[in-house]
């Protein structure tokens, strides 16, 4: 940001006085077995004024998360099956962005147990 205004220098020093009251919290890692599990959930047409559906997914290395997101789709699905796999693909590519960018080496994606509330979206991605 080239000229910050009152309102942002607000945010920055709320989100500084959050980060320290919360010192003592944190992700703790556990060892655990190597294997990548990824949960994926869509809320079809959701948002009355844009009817664009609401995604997001876990991605966990073991029992430690790893990623996560929730957000609004940028197109509006025909179906609810079309949202549900288009939060699926996502998922699938967090997975596949970590695994360069950490050298995690997933062998290969049917390594990785992917849940889904719908089963037709895991026999489409399959």
């Amino acid at each position: 940001m080239n000229s910050p205004l009152d309102t942002h220098w607000r945010v920055v020093k709320r989100v500084l006085q959050y980060l320290i009251g919360t010192m003592e919290y944190g992700m703790y890692y556990t060892r655990g077995q190597f294997v990548v599990v990824c949960y994926a959930d869509a809320d079809w047409a959701s948002t009355i004024e844009d009817r664009r559906s609401t995604s997001g997914y876990y991605v966990y290395l073991g029992p430690n998360p790893i990623a996560w997101c929730s957000k609004k789709q940028g197109v509006v699905s025909r179906s609810c099956s079309e949202t549900e796999y288009r939060s699926l693909a996502n998922c699938v590519f967090e997975l596949l962005f970590a695994s360069f960018r950490n050298n995690l080496q997933v062998m290969a994606l049917t390594d990785v147990l992917k849940f889904s509330d719908k089963d037709n979206q895991g026999n489409v991605s399959e």
